[in-house]
Formats: structure tokens, sequence, C-alpha cells
């Protein structure tokens, strides 16, 4: 490209910047023109309503505005056009060269220079040098501006700015001319006509309504436009009807000319007009209608089916709704006048039309949710309620309910019976539509859970309160040892609206646990209660002593002082501390007792005994030590010599006899641990035999791999059950011979010699492994040896029970004869002597001779009662009776003899024949004893009338509870609760004096009647709690075990000939299986139950007894029938 060429293209884009800079220029100028218009089209016409009053204001604000307008023509229009023409194209393409040529640093004004020489050198007279060096300056700088942008010495951030400035002005004039168009224009022609006056204008309004029609009570709105600015205010007058006052007020300016006031609740019709100054609307009339109203409404709540509650009726003229989910709200409501329709609007945007007819409407709807509604009328002219009244809506809670299990509300473990009495408390609002026991049973060998329900039957579905008893056969669960079954009681409501709520117990558990367990915790308890009883019986010595000294310094000083004292009042403290430690070992003695008899570890003979040992505790703990007690306290207060030293002495006598007591116990309770002892090994023995034989049975099978490998585990618990038996029957031997019972004790070291010779744990131990390697052979082998030895063993120990029993009947049954043909022969003489006493005359001889006689027999009574005391340290056979009746003939005696030696014949001869009646009355009952001892002894009647009567008792007790557990119904008042009460006190009383016939007539069988002594006990107690009007937990409990006693005792009776043994059975592989609801059909089969049932119905019971008879009989069907799967 030639020189030139280059100076013309940079001519070029110098042109080219030039105009893109007036464009910006202009575009900034635009801007500020259309700033300028829009505020003075905005201010002017806002100014000219303040200035609208003054023609000098006027004129001056719209010089003000010309003003503004010109000098923005002439400032941003006119003046930059004249500037432009004036300037010359090279001077301003010279001074964008200048501005160009600031972009780069070291060229300043080169660029300008260079455009400038060139030009100047571009004549055809200037020198070829000056051309040359002009066009090489050209060239140097043209290389130096190329890679420059020229645009950037333009200003393009000012135009934008100007121009959205002035776009923002114009959009605000725009919005505001928009919004208020009259009020803007009536500006602007102020400021465009100055010279008029705005008065000479006529004031000229609008008003809305006009004539109207309302409904009465709702708001009149009056609205007056103006159709210019006025400098007055707004007047609104009004008068009602037949009234001569007027009403007048301001109106409320609301802006561009409008005027407006509201008339509240109008009630009544009226004329209105608006004024300005002098100029006044006409009048408008306004004429209120009548709306629809209610006059009277009535509502009706009918609460859900299921809750059986009566239809609740709100007083008149209330609406608001309160009531359970499901429940029918009807409504009928009477209007003012004649409806076109009625209808009810809910909060969640629901109509509900009403029936209507003339001026009545009415409906019914359903509740299923809160909230509120109203009711919408609308009468024929199509009018409708003015703001009607807003009802609301609230739902009641059907409550969830509640239940627990009230017996045995705790832990328990099964006994042998398998079964568990239930009792089941649930309440709840409305009652209940099911109550189930629902469980799991967790086998102790492993493998999987079992779960399953069963129902709890009840009649009454709406009944608020249930109290259901049942009992729980496990037999079905093939439950094994330490298995365990977790349950818990579950029971829904009767909410057919929302479905039923569910409540569910705690969870309580039920262990099987397994015979030697049980032995060791019986031991456990035994070795406790024998080692109390020998730390009571020390004690009881200690106070003796401290007693018989304290009495032979009361014979030497009768005063006695402070020491002494509190001696004393410490020995009968401690007595009665002892009293309470004794009572307390009755407490536990009888939880032992319980759980042997109810898990069958006794026989009959030793469980009488236990009883027989329960009985002599009660005795030693007797009235006449409580009432000496009792009365040394009373002497030891008043200080009287005499009345202390005859209570120390009837006190030292009852501690004397306290003391015997405990020695007897003590010593009847060590023979007692030794046939308890026996009769554990002979049953472990017995129950091990069993096991084995089984195992045996199952290993002639030839049976799979998994039931080898459980086999195995089976014949290991062998193991380890005969190893625990080996080990206890040492211990057996020692305590026998302990007893003098050597040939006993050694038939039982000959059975512990059987397992160790024959290598009884070595047999089955082998077994095992063999089970385990499938060597089934060999497995039958062992186990038969191993179940020969054990068959040996039991023969051994059966033997050693039987030569016990028979030696201790041997040395019973000696002892009674040998003292009750003593005691015969004192009765004879004591007879004879008598009647020598009562004919003896005055003389001196023939008193000393029968004093001598008499004391004589009273030296042998003695003799006599120390053999029946030795003898009552080894037997029960000497009975209470016996002894009392020994010490009173020994009483006797002695006031015999001391009326004697006072010449007194007649009174002696009295002693003499009560001591004589004495004596027979103790020959009787060791007599009575020997032949209970025989079996002689016949029962008073027979066993099915004993039934008959026992299973209506059952029933009438049951009947109690019932009763008692609902005094804790609410509804009851004081009043009732206690002739509640004393009604039950009544009954209870009746059935303890029948038990207490029942068990006379019958003989005192301990052996068949169980615990029903205990009972009668129980029920005075509840007698007690009912008179006293505190029943509570306890007593519910004690009624509960009243029933559960006397119905192991009916079940006793049945089976105690062909009683289950406790099975240890291996692990089968079973069917899961849920225990249903215990049967209530049991079939036609006639059985002696159905047979005893017949005649208890026959008994002229009342019907609701006959109906507890009935459901008892069910409960012991169903034991029978569980005991036999």
């Amino acid at each position: 490209m030639s020189i030139h060429a280059t100076y013309l293209e940079l001519m070029r884009r110098l042109r080219e910047l030039g105009r893109q800079e007036s464009r910006q220029h202009w575009l900034g100028r635009l801007g500020l023109l259309i700033t300028a218009l829009a505020g003075v089209a905005l201010l002017a016409p806002l100014l000219a309503h303040g200035v609208a009053a003054s023609v000098s204001l006027r004129w001056l604000l719209a010089l003000a505005s010309l003003a503004v307008v010109g000098y923005a023509a002439w400032r941003l229009v006119l003046q930059p056009i004249l500037a432009g023409l004036a300037q010359s194209a090279n001077a301003q393409s010279h001074e964008l060269a200048l501005r160009v040529g600031k972009l780069q640093p070291e060229g300043q004004d080169r660029f300008a220079n260079a455009l400038q020489v060139y030009a100047d050198a571009a004549p055809a007279e200037t020198s070829a040098v000056r051309q040359a060096l002009a066009a090489a300056a050209l060239q140097q700088a043209a290389e130096q501006v190329n890679t420059l942008d020229f645009a950037k010495i333009i200003d393009r951030v000012t135009p934008r700015k100007r121009m959205r400035t002035g776009l923002g002005a114009f959009v605000l004039c725009m919005l505001t001319w928009g919004a208020a168009p009259q009020f803007m224009s009536t500006g602007a022609t102020v400021v465009l006509n100055p010279h008029r006056q705005i008065i000479e204008t006529a004031t000229q309004f609008s008003v809305t309504p006009g004539d109207v029609d309302i409904v009465k009570g709702e708001d009149l709105i009056v609205t007056a436009h103006l159709n210019h600015l006025s400098a007055e205010a707004l007047q609104l007058e009004w008068r009602f009807d037949g009234a001569e006052a007027a009403h007048q007020v301001a109106m409320k300016n609301t802006g561009n000319l409008a005027y407006m006031h509201r008339i509240e609740r109008v009630r009544a019709s009226l004329a209105y007009r608006v004024q300005l100054g002098g100029e006044n609307s006409r009048w408008y009339n306004v004429t209120v209608i009548e709306p629809p109203l209610i006059r009277s409404m009535q509502v009706t709540v009918n609460p859900p089916d299921y809750t059986r509650r009566p239809p609740q009726v709100l007083a008149e003229n209330l609406g608001d709704v309160v009531a359970l989910p499901g429940a029918r709200v009807s409504l009928q409501l009477k209007a003012n006048k004649e409806l076109r329709a009625a209808a009810l609007q809910f909060s969640w945007n629901a109509t509900f039309p009403l029936q209507h007819a003339g001026e009545v409407a009415s409906g019914e709807f359903k509740i299923d949710r809160p909230g509120s509604y109203t009711i919408v009328l609308e009468d024929v002219k199509g009018l409708h309620n003015f703001d009607p009244i807003q009802y609301r809506i609230e739902l009641e809670t059907d409550q969830t309910p509640s239940v627990r299990i009230a017996f045995p509300g705790q832990d328990v473990d099964l006994d042998e019976s398998m079964q568990l009495p239930l009792t089941v408390l649930a309440e709840d609002d409305y009652g209940f539509s099911s109550a189930e026991i629902v469980y799991e049973h967790v086998p102790s060998l492993g493998g999987e859970s079992r779960s399953g329900s069963w129902p709890l039957p009840f009649n009454e579905r709406h009944q608020p309160r249930l109290t259901l008893q049942a009992i729980w056969d496990f037999t079905t669960l093939n439950m094994q040892p330490d298995d365990i079954v977790r349950y818990f009681a579950r029971v829904r409501d009767n909410d057919v609206v929302r479905g039923p709520k569910v409540a569910q117990s705690q969870t309580y558990q039920v262990r099987f646990p397994s015979l030697y367990e049980i032995y060791q915790e019986v031991a456990a308890a035994q070795s406790e209660t024998a080692q109390d009883m020998q730390e009571l019986y020390q004690q009881a010595q200690q106070a003796k002593e401290k007693l018989d000294e304290l009495a032979q310094q009361l014979k030497k000083d009768p005063n006695l002082d402070w020491e002494q004292r509190q001696k004393l009042s410490e020995t009968a403290g401690a007595t009665e501390q002892m009293r309470e430690n004794l009572r307390q070992m009755q407490e536990r003695l009888d939880e032992m007792i319980d759980t042997m008899e109810r898990n069958d570890l006794l026989s009959l003979e030793t469980l009488n005994k236990y009883l027989e040992l329960q009985k002599l505790l009660q005795e030693i703990d007797s009235p006449e030590l409580q009432k000496a007690l009792a009365e040394l306290r009373k002497a030891m207060e008043t200080l009287d010599p005499q009345k202390l030293e005859e209570a120390m002495k009837d006190f030292q006598f009852s501690q004397e006899e306290f003391l015997k007591g405990l020695e007897r116990t003590v010593n009847l309770l060590k023979q007692l641990q030794a046939e308890q002892k026996l009769d554990e090994a002979l049953k472990k023995t017995a129950e091990l035999l069993e096991r084995q034989q089984e195992v045996n049975e199952e290993a002639a099978k030839n049976p799979d791999t998994q039931t080898r490998e459980q086999m195995a585990a089976q014949e290991k618990g062998l193991q380890q059950d005969s190893e625990s038996l080996m080990q206890s029957l040492p211990e057996l031997s020692s305590l026998l011979n302990e007893l003098q019972q050597q040939s006993p004790a050694q038939k039982v070291e000959s059975a512990a010699q059987m397992m160790q010779s024959e290598n009884l744990s070595g047999e089955m131990q082998q077994m095992s492994e063999s089970l385990q390697q499938g060597q089934m052979t060999q497995a039958q082998q062992q186990g038969r040896r191993a179940a020969q030895t054990l068959q040996r063993m039991r023969e051994s120990l059966a033997g050693a029970q039987k030569e016990m029993r028979e030696s201790q009947q041997r040395y019973a049954m000696q002892a009674l004869q040998r003292s009750s043909l003593d005691l015969l022969a004192l009765s004879k003489r004591q007879e004879q002597l008598g009647g020598e006493s009562g004919n003896a005359q005055s003389d001196g001889m023939q008193f000393n001779h029968n004093a001598d006689q008499q004391q004589e027999l009273l030296s042998g009574l003695s003799r006599v009662a120390e053999q029946l005391y030795q003898t009552s340290q080894k037997s029960f056979a000497v009975t209470p009776e016996v002894a009392r009746a020994v010490g009173q003939a020994m009483n006797n005696m002695q006031n015999a003899l001391q009326q004697l030696e006072q010449r007194n014949g007649r009174q002696a001869a009295n002693s003499q024949r009560q001591a004589m009646q004495g004596l027979d009355r103790a020959v009787a009952g060791l007599r009575a004893a020997m032949q209970q001892m025989s079996g002689q002894q016949g029962m008073g009647m027979g066993m099915e009338q004993f039934m008959q009567r026992l299973l209506g008792l059952s029933g009438q007790q049951q009947g109690i509870n019932q009763q008692t557990e609902g005094l804790t119904e609410q509804g009851m008042s004081a009043l009732q609760r206690q002739a509640a009460m004393a009604r039950m006190a009544a009954e209870q009383a009746a059935v303890q004096k029948s038990l207490e016939q029942l068990m006379q007539e019958f003989g005192n069988r301990g052996e068949i009647l169980g615990r029903l002594d205990q009972t009668a006990s129980d029920m005075e107690e509840v007698v007690k709690d009912l008179q006293q009007q505190r029943v509570n937990r306890q007593t519910l409990e004690r009624q509960q075990q009243i029933l559960s006693r006397m119905l192991d005792a009916q079940r006793s009776m049945r089976e105690r000939d062909h009683s289950k043994e406790r099975q240890a059975e291996r692990a089968k592989n079973y069917r899961s299986l849920d225990p249903g609801v215990l049967p209530g059909d049991l079939g036609e089969r006639k059985t002696r139950m159905q047979e005893d049932l017949m005649n208890a119905l026959r008994e002229k019971y009342s019907r609701d007894y006959r109906e507890l008879i009935q459901k008892y009989f069910e409960a012991l069907t169903r034991q029978e029938e569980g005991e036999k799967k």
C-alpha cells in the first residue's frame, strides 16, 4: 500500500471515529432533554394544584416551566448543532488524532503531527526531501497506530446513564398521569392557562350509589367524584324516615378527586345528599329490606352407634357441636320469612343443602373433621342473611384402651400342672371388640421361635371395664425344660368409625424350669429354713437362761432395780422378735411346701409330714405365749411385785414351751430333710430311667442325622444330670446315718456304688458320642446298660425309702403303744385314788397315804410325758392335743396333791377326776394316731359327696372374687360400696364356715385336701378386709390364691393315683400350633366330672352360682384334657 493510501485510510478512520462520538453525544443530550421535559410534565401539574388560587404564582409557575423547556432546547439541541457547523473537518480530525495519540504512552502527539506534516507537504511545490521525510514520519506513525482501537477514546458510559435517567423520568411521568389523569390534566390546564381563574369553571360531581335498596344491617357507602379540584370539602347529609333531625359529616378525601363516607349498619330507610359549598345534589332514597333470619334452631347430636350413648339435644339456638367422629348432627330451623334455599357452608369449602318448606329448613350431616359451619339462607327475593353466625365443630377423642395382667402380674415358673391362671383387666370408654393373649415360645435347645395368640372370650362388648379370667394350658406348646414363653394381653376397642385402637399390656414371661432346678431351689430354701430355725432355737435358749436368772433374782428380792427391769424388757422384746422371725419362717415354709406340692416333688407321706410341721409351727406361737407376754409388760408398768411374780411365772412357763416346740421343730425338720432328699433321689432316678428309655426307643428306629444330633444332646444332658445325682447321694447317706437310719443309708450307698462301679456317666457319654458318629448298634447297647443300672438304682433307693418309713412307723407305734399303756394304767390308778379321796374322813393317816399315792402318780405321769416328748422329736404322731391333755392331767394332779395336803378330800377328788379325764383324752389321742398310722381310720363322707360340695364352694368363691374386683369400677357411691362390702363379707364368711365344716366332716385328711386348711385362714383375712372397708391389691391376690387352692384340691384328688410325672422329652420337630380358645363344647362324654357337675347342679343353688359352677366344671375339664395330651 502506498503512503498516500495509508494517509487516506487513517483519515477515513478518524472521520468514522468522529461520527461515532457524535452519535454518543447526541444520545446523552437526548437523555437530558427527556429528563427535563418529563420533570416539567410531572412537577408542573403537581405544583399547579398548590398555586391555583394565586394568579401571580400561576404565572410564575408557567414562566418557570417555559424557561426550563427553552433552556433545555437551547443547551441540548441548538447549541451543539451550531458548534458542529462552525468547526471544520480538518480541525475535528486533528483533535481526534491528538486524542488517539494519547492511547500510546510514547506517542503523545506524534500521530497528529505526522498527519499534519504529511498534509502540509502534499502540494507539488514542496521539495522531494520534505515529502520523503513527511512520508517516513507518517509511515512510522501509521505503524504505531495500526494496532490501536480508535473507539476507546469515546465515552459511552455517560450517555447511557443519561439515557437511562431520561427513560426513568419518562416512565414515572407516564405512571403518574395514568394513575390520576384528571388530576394531572387539571394541573396542566392551570400551567398552560395561567391567566384563567379556576373558580370560573363550574364545579360538578357525581354521587353513587344513588337510589338503592339494602339489606337491614348492611353498611351504606356513599361516594362522590369531582370534575376538578376544589378548595372546599364535601359534606354528606342524611335523615331517617320519620325523623326531623338530620345528620351531616365531612366526607373523606380518598384521592383522585374522590370522596367517601360509610354509614354503618343501616337498620331503617333514609334519604341522603352531597353538598359542596353552595351546591347540593338531589336527595337520594335508601330503602332497607328485612333479610332472612333464623328465628329458632334446634340441633341434636347422635353419637356413633358403637358408643351406645343417647342423643344429645343442644339448648335452643345453640349450634356449637362437640362430638365423636362419625356422629350425625340433625338440624331444624325456622326463619322469619319464606325461603327459596338454605344450606350449610363448612370451613373446608363444602356446601350441604338443607331441605326447606316455607319458613322451615332441616337436614342431617356427619362429622368427620373439626372446623366450623354457617347457615346460609336465601329468601324468595334473592336476599341472603347478612353476616351469618359461625358455629364450631370440635371432635371428641375416643381414648385408647388400657390393659394389664393383674394375675400373675410378674414373671413366673410353670409347675407340674402346666397351667397358668390369668386375670386380665381392661378399660375403655366405650367397650371392646376383642381381647387376646399373644405369645412367643422360645425353645431352650435352639431352633426357631414360634408365635401365636388365643382369644379371651367375653360377652358384653360395650362394657367399659373387663375382668377376664382364663386358665392357660401349656401342654399344647410341647415345652421342654428351660423353655420360655413371652406373652402379653392385647385388646381392641370397638371404634368402627376410624378403626379399633389397640393396647397391649406389659410383657411377661413363663419359664418351664427343669426338675433339677426346682430341687436346687427347694434345697436352698430348706437349708436356709433349717439354719434360721437353729439360730432361733439358740436365741430362745439364751432368752430362757436370762429369764431363769431374773426369776431367781425376783425370788430373792421382789423389787427389781432399773437394770433388772431393762433386762426383763429386753428379754420380752427378744421374744417378740423371735415370734416375728417365726412367722416369717412359716411364710417361707408355706412357699416351699406350695412349690413342692405344685410340682409333685414329694410323696404323699412326706407332704403330709410337711403339713404337720407347718401346723406345729403355728402351735409354737401359741395364744398363751402372747397373753403371758402382754401380762408381763403390764406388770412391769404397774411395778406390783406380786403381779410381776405371777406374770414372770406364766411367762417362764410359756417360754419353756416355746423352746420345746422349737427343739421339736428343728429335729423334725432335719428328719423331713432326709425324707425329702430321699424322695428327690428316687424321683430323679426314675426320671433319668424314663428319659434313658425314651432315647433307647428312638435309637432303635434308625433316626436321621438331625435326630441323632438331638438325641446326642439329650444323652449329654442325661450324663450331666446323673453326675449331679451321684454327687448328692453321699450327703443323703450321711444324713441318714446321723438320724440312725443305718439300713436305708446302706442302700443309698449301694446305689452310689452302682453308679461308680458300672460307670453310668461313662456309658452315657459313650452313647452320646456313638450317636454323633452314627454307630447305632453300640449306642443301643450302651443305652441298655445305662437303663439297667438306673433300674437297679431305683430299686435300691425305693427299698431305702420303704425301710426308712417302716422303721419310723415301728418306732412311733412302739412308743405310742408303750405310752398309751402307761397312761391307761395311770388313769385306772387315778380313778381308784379319786374314789378313796372322796370317801376319806378327817383321818390324817388316810390323807397322807393318798398324798403319797398321788405323788407317785404324778411322778409316773412325768416319766410318760418325757417319753412322749422324746417320741415327738422323731414323729408327728404326738399331736398338740395329746400334749395338752397330758399337761392338763399333770396340772390337775398337782392341784389334787395340794388339796390332799390341806385335808380337802372333796376338792382333791374333783381334781383327781379331771386328771383322769385328761389321761383318758391323751390315751384316745394316742390310739387315734396309731389307727391313722395303720390306715384304719375311715373318712367322714364319701369322695363323691365331698367333690360335689367342694365344687359348689369353688363356684361361690369365684362369684365373690368377681364382685370384689367390680368394687373398683367408677360410678358406685361410697354408700353403695360399703353396702356391697358388707354383703360380700357375709358371703365370704359363709363360704369359710362351709369349708371348715366340710374339712371336719371329711376327716381333715391332709394328704387329700392339700392346702385347704390355709385356705380357710386366708378366707378369714378376706372377711376382715371386707368388714374394715380396706380392699386392696393384696386382698385380690389372696382371693385369687384361695380360688387356685380350691381348684388344686379338686385336681389333686383326681390325679393322686395317676399323677403325670414331669417329663423332660427330647427335642422333636413339632408343627407350630397356636393354642386356641378353651373349648366351650366338651362333647357328650359321660365322665366322672360330668356326673359331679350334674349332682352339684341339682343342689338348690341360686342361678348365678349355678352358672359359676358350670364355668368351673369347664375349667377343670380343660385341665384334665390338657394333661392327657
